[in-house]
């Protein structure tokens, strides 16, 4: 593999091998979908968990939280032996927008106390006074996240607060859930009606960036798929 020819090049210049890190983004998403006439890869392309693991460097990943990104970490991780990792690029938000964990101190949390050695925050500062109001800067930025790197710097214990409100990691499996349900629900006019109408106000909300207001319209959703189907 080429990145293991350059790792050795780092290493024979005089960079000892435990400060060699790589760099991957994979999801459980992705994981989920693959199926066998289509390899993981193929699926989403990214590289696989096991790319992360080899002799000539340390792993390293994309955190950026999202569905499960933590867990699938942690278990490849503990497939290989936990061995010390970074974030190798992440912030406490999505890339399509979503928020992520709580609070930033719950997001340092989810990489230093689960093994992590650095954690690469990304977008300080980038794009200038034009782009200060990104989300990635915002989440990176913002006065929560500014408290949460000094308490971090203190040394002292960073804690991972439990999700209230909106979950980046329960509302894809909300989704989940009605796109599994939903067609065996839809039996008749009356329902079909208002499962359209209700989709419709879901997939607009999704599409605006309104994680919130989509959250409490699954919610909806479900609550009338699960409705009906106990009568």
């Amino acid at each position: 593999m080429w990145i293991e020819l350059w790792c050795d090049s780092l290493h024979a210049a005089g960079t000892p091998r435990e400060k060699i890190f790589c760099h991957i983004a994979f999801t459980d998403q992705g994981l989920r979908k693959a199926d066998a006439s289509e390899s993981y890869v193929e699926k989403v392309a990214f590289a696989p968990p096991e790319v992360a693991f080899s002799s000539a460097y340390r792993p390293g990943f994309s955190t950026y939280p999202e569905g499960a990104t933590f867990k699938e970490i942690y278990a490849a991780l503990a497939a290989h032996g936990s061995p010390g990792w970074i974030s190798a690029e992440g912030t406490n938000v999505s890339p399509t927008s979503m928020p992520g964990e709580p609070t930033m101190e719950t997001y340092l949390a989810r990489t230093f106390n689960h093994g992590a050695v650095m954690t690469n925050v990304f977008a300080w500062g980038i794009g200038g006074e034009a782009n200060r109001n990104s989300f990635f800067r915002k989440a990176t930025e913002n006065p929560e996240a500014l408290s949460a790197y000094a308490k971090f710097l203190r040394g002292e214990y960073l804690v991972e607060s439990a999700a209230h409100g909106f979950s980046a990691s329960v509302f894809p499996e909300k989704m989940r859930k009605i796109q599994a349900a939903l067609p065996g629900w839809v039996k008749n006019a009356e329902r079909q009606a208002q499962a359209t109408a209700l989709m419709q106000k879901l997939q607009s909300l999704i599409k605006d960036k309104k994680w919130q207001e989509a959250d409490k319209a699954a919610d909806e959703m479900l609550a009338l798929i699960s409705g009906e189907q106990s009568k």
